[in-house]
């Protein structure tokens, strides 16, 4: 089963935080660094979903959610992330407009936060699900 994207409805926060991610004019390491709240985010929410309470008490009954989120992204490993934060032309880039690439980081975490409280009550429609 998999969920077609495209079917579901979006709301102004979902819209908007697509719009932003995927506007273009922005250099590898903007691209990389708008991205990073989103890829570190969820698979961060996803090994701790799957390790958690939220597995071993039963909650996690919905087997369409588990294949979707958990396990698509639970075995997520930091490592590219690592060697991406740690790669020296990036940090001369970084060092040199500090507060620009930290307005795209906490721009990243505030569409994140707006895009989870978007979805709180919302459903998926059983024809976009697959």
């Amino acid at each position: 089963m998999h969920v077609d994207i495209d079917c579901v409805n979006k709301n102004n926060a979902q819209t908007s935080y697509m719009n932003w991610l995927l506007e273009s004019g922005y250099n590898e390491l903007e691209m990389r660094v708008k991205s990073i709240a989103c890829l570190y985010g969820w698979s961060q929410l996803a090994y701790h979903l799957n390790t958690s309470e939220f597995q071993n008490n039963g909650t996690a009954k919905n087997p369409l959610f588990n294949e979707t989120f958990i396990c698509s992204n639970v075995n997520f490993t930091p490592d590219g992330l690592i060697a991406f934060l740690n790669n020296t032309d990036y940090y001369n880039l970084y060092k040199n407009n500090k507060t620009h690439y930290n307005d795209l980081f906490q721009t990243g975490l505030w569409n994140e936060i707006a895009f989870f409280n978007s979805a709180i009550g919302q459903t998926i429609d059983p024809k976009c699900v697959h």
